[in-house]
């Protein structure tokens, strides 16, 4: 039988969670420039030492934001992508839903961008979802591709086996013919989604729509299908 959390662990989980649900509303509000611990505090009504006893500083916060957020967006691909049984219908699936979701949470997607990988204050936690991130669709490729049929990348063979040591670094073991188209694939969607969520796209209206479509259109190409 579990043990049940201390009063003190109680309070404590309470208070954190309503410091990052303030913390992803002023975000949403402002943008990832808005966020920063003393408009915490401020929005909380205390003090910012006070909020340093839970959270030493604003990477810290930061990290933990992006942590849940890397997490709500994975768990929200994978539940996309397991109610179509058929490989490449999950693919293209969970690349509406990736292009839905950022699209409503434009502010929480940029700081998902901007948030930089080389900083030493980021937790493993934070490197494994981002890993996991990217794993989903780099799985749901590998699946949906027919290595037979499958246009095979002009590249040396370093070339080849550092794209699979990426693959595999995101948790997915695959073929090192298979690893350039799969990160090819991924690097087209991923591009376009961030290209319409950060405006760059407004100016063709609704035949950005048409142009995402057309992009998972080639994607069949790409996989040999």
């Amino acid at each position: 039988m579990a043990t049940r959390p201390t009063w003190r662990e109680r309070v404590r989980a309470s208070a954190i969670e309503e410091i990052l649900d303030t913390a992803r509303g002023l975000l949403v509000e402002h943008g990832h420039t808005g966020l920063t611990t003393r408009a915490v505090a401020r929005e909380m009504g205390i003090s910012s030492p006070a909020l340093y006893r839970y959270f030493p500083n604003h990477e810290a916060l930061e990290d933990v934001l992006l942590v849940e957020l890397f997490e709500e967006l994975t768990g929200h691909l994978r539940a996309v992508a397991a109610s179509h049984p058929e490989p490449y219908d999950a693919l293209a699936a969970a690349s509406r839903a990736l292009r839905a979701w950022a699209l409503k949470h434009v502010h929480e997607f940029e700081f998902m961008l901007v948030a930089p990988l080389s900083n030493e204050t980021i937790s493993d936690r934070q490197r494994e979802v981002r890993r996991e991130f990217g794993g989903v669709f780099l799985n749901l490729v590998s699946a949906a591709a027919k290595p037979e049929t499958a246009p095979k990348p002009a590249m040396s063979a370093a070339a080849k086996r550092a794209m699979r040591e990426f693959c595999v670094h995101c948790g997915v073991d695959m073929d090192v013919e298979l690893a350039p188209t799969a990160l090819l694939c991924w690097v087209r969607l991923y591009g376009s989604v961030c290209m319409v969520a950060m405006g760059q796209l407004e100016t063709l209206g609704p035949y950005a729509d048409a142009l995402f479509e057309w992009e998972l259109d080639e994607l069949t190409r790409l996989l040999g299908r």
